[in-house]
C-alpha cells in the first residue's frame, strides 16, 4: 500500500475519540479479513444455563456478533459483582433483549477478553479460551496456540492495511 495513504488512514483513526476507536478498530478488522468464528453452544436439559452464541477474535477483545443467545438468568451466586454489573447494563442499553426465553444480543459488542464475553453470555463464570470453540470443536486456547507461532496470524497493521477491499487501495 502506498506509504502517503498509510500515513493518512492513521492521521484519520488518530482523530477518532478513543471511546469509539477500540470498538471501530475491531470492526474494521472483522468486516473486512476472514476470520474464524467461535461459538458457545449449552442447552442441556439437566442444566439451566442455555446459550447459543457466535463471536470472533480481534486484537482488541472477543466480539460477539449480534443474534447471539445469552442465558436469561444471570447466577449471581457464579457470578462476580463485575460481571452482573456487565450484563444489567447491556441490558439497559437494549444491547441484550428478552426474546424466547434467551437474552438476544441487538448487535455486535466488543468484550475485553473472551472470558467476560463468555460469561456475559452464560450467565456465570465462563473461562472463554476453552468455552469459545470453532464449528469443528477446536478450543479457543489451542486455536491460539496454533496461530501463535506462524504467520497465518496477522498483525493488526496487515489486518488494517492490506486486507481493505480494493475500493481503499487504490
Amino acid at each position: 500500500m502506498n506509504t502517503n495513504i498509510r500515513k493518512e488512514i492513521h492521521n484519520i483513526i488518530d482523530e477518532i475519540p478513543e471511546q469509539y476507536l477500540t470498538t471501530l478498530k475491531a470492526l474494521l478488522i472483522t468486516n473486512f479479513t476472514e476470520q474464524e468464528i467461535f461459538y458457545m453452544k449449552f442447552d442441556h436439559p439437566d442444566s439451566e444455563l442455555k446459550a447459543d452464541a457466535k463471536g470472533k477474535l480481534t486484537p482488541h477483545g472477543f466480539l460477539v456478533l449480534k443474534g447471539s443467545k445469552a442465558n436469561a438468568k444471570a447466577f449471581e451466586g457464579c457470578c462476580t459483582t463485575r460481571l452482573i454489573e456487565i450484563r444489567n447494563k447491556l441490558i439497559k442499553e437494549n444491547i441484550l433483549t428478552p426474546k424466547d426465553g434467551y437474552l438476544e444480543f441487538t448487535q455486535d459488542h466488543l468484550f475485553d477478553d473472551p472470558t467476560y464475553a463468555g460469561s456475559a453470555v452464560l450467565g456465570a463464570m465462563s473461562y472463554g479460551k476453552k468455552d469459545w470453540k470453532t464449528k469443528n470443536g477446536t478450543l479457543l486456547c489451542d486455536y491460539e496456540k496454533r496461530y501463535a507461532t506462524t504467520t497465518q496470524n496477522p498483525t493488526y497493521d496487515t489486518l488494517i492495511f492490506e486486507n481493505i477491499p480494493n475500493t481503499f487501495n487504490k
